[in-house]
């Protein structure tokens, strides 16, 4: 059983789908196709209905049949909420004006047995029955699963940013975060994204958790990224968003907030520009405004010299990203600490070189393939992106490397070890 509440959520809102999306997507993806797996899907969120998985389910090939009931007895549970609901509203009809306006107590009972009620009414109910796996790659493991010891619970973790740097979330990121942490115990089998994040998360617990049951899945980029050669398809892509097609550009790709660090990108590339005196190179910010992004505005507006050189192109369409990748001469990340890091991936997949930060996951992502520099090194990072504006064979020993490790990462991979995983838990 898999909760696909973060692809059916995206999905229906057509919001950004960024890191978490792809991960839980992707990986869905993989699962439905093997035939070992079984998989079903479903959501134990109030604000994601039975028509929202199957409408996601659907938009991937895949029919009704794919939606799993969380319960057995929920019809049960309708008509005793039924039962109540209608008492409740007949005891509020029978009281005067003034005493139903003090019965605070039976009208919030009232409006707490309405939520419910309607709750349980968009419930998946197509398939009755039993399973043995539940897979959370998100939000935490329900109490209604975590409390019965026939099935085995697995909880993805991305990451402990934001317990690790809680000033660069909001707050209920972070409670989100600390609630699945809170939830987990020693029957918990938990997956993480990198060895890094694996090793966060049993430093930040101890033996609440048991060490044998959390395991490294790491992920890949998807099949979308990749080389493009048709150089016109490039320029159409850069023109689509007012980028210079004629000028090389230095490329960061992520969401724009203060972790990924993107203030010190624009310091280097002002520094490369102003000491340099070079004439001939931009620099594109590319992605959807995230929490905080004002700073990266401000900056910016202070970097004077440089300031018509650089080009914010917003959210960037999927299908267009490729090519915005491969015609760039570097990409550049130095973001301040990763779970796994895709970005610096999916840039590799598309044969250009990368420069990022030698902190926490990445250097498991691209040691041996591309540049890694002290985030906080703003001298590092300006030289590392003059020695590959000035260096072109140097770009291409790292464009072939690049392409060669991003191979080690597949979808199929991550999937084969999921499924090994589920099925270790059952040993």
């Amino acid at each position: 059983m898999y909760d696909g509440s973060v692809a059916a959520y995206c999905h229906r809102e057509k919001k950004n789908k960024g890191g978490v999306f792809r991960v839980v997507d992707s990986l869905l993806k993989e699962l439905l196709k093997d035939a070992e797996a079984n998989t079903k899907v479903t959501s134990f969120l109030n604000n994601i209905s039975t028509d929202d998985i199957t409408a996601y389910l659907s938009d991937l090939g895949y029919s009704e049949k794919q939606v799993y009931t969380e319960r057995k007895n929920v019809q049960d549970e309708i008509q005793v909420k039924e039962k109540e609901v209608a008492f409740l509203s007949s005891s509020l009809e029978q009281q005067s004006f003034l005493s139903r306006q003090l019965a605070f107590g039976t009208k919030s009972k009232f409006k707490k047995a309405l939520e419910r009620l309607h709750y349980l009414s968009e419930l998946p109910l197509v398939e009755k029955g039993r399973f043995n796996i539940y897979h959370s790659p998100y939000y935490a493991v329900p109490e209604k699963i975590k409390s019965d010891k026939t099935i085995r619970t697995f909880w993805t973790s991305y990451d402990l940013i934001p317990i690790l740097f809680p000033q660069h979330f909001e707050e209920t990121t972070i409670n989100e975060v600390k609630q699945a942490l809170d939830n987990l115990n020693q029957d918990s089998w938990v997956l993480c994204i990198s060895q890094s994040t694996r090793n966060d998360l049993l430093n930040y617990l101890g033996k609440k958790v048991d060490p044998g049951k959390v395991l490294v899945t790491p992920l890949a980029a998807s099949e979308n990224f990749y080389q493009e050669r048709d150089k016109n398809i490039i320029r159409n892509v850069l023109t689509k968003y007012a980028v210079p097609a004629e000028t090389p550009y230095i490329l960061s790709l992520c969401t724009l907030e203060p972790r990924k660090n993107i203030t010190q990108i624009i310091k280097a590339f002002s520094k490369l520009v102003r000491d340099e005196k070079i004439k001939d190179l931009n620099l594109v910010l590319a992605g959807a405004s995230g929490w905080k992004f004002d700073a990266i505005f401000e900056e910016i507006e202070t970097s004077k010299d440089v300031k018509n050189r650089i080009y914010i192109t917003g959210f960037v369409d999927d299908t267009d990203q490729a090519a915005l990748y491969s015609g760039a001469r570097m990409f550049v990340y130095p973001t301040i600490y990763e779970g796994f890091g895709l970005p610096p991936l999916e840039a590799m997949q598309c044969g250009i070189p990368v420069i990022t930060s030698d902190t926490s996951s990445l250097p498991e992502v691209v040691s041996g393939a591309g540049i890694m520099v002290n985030p906080t090194d703003l001298e590092a990072l300006t030289q590392e992106m003059l020695n590959l504006y000035a260096d072109q064979s140097k770009c291409d020993k790292l464009s072939a490397l690049s392409l060669q490790k991003s191979k080690e990462f597949t979808w199929q991979q991550t999937c084969r070890q999921t499924i090994e995983s589920y099925k270790m838990s059952l040993l």
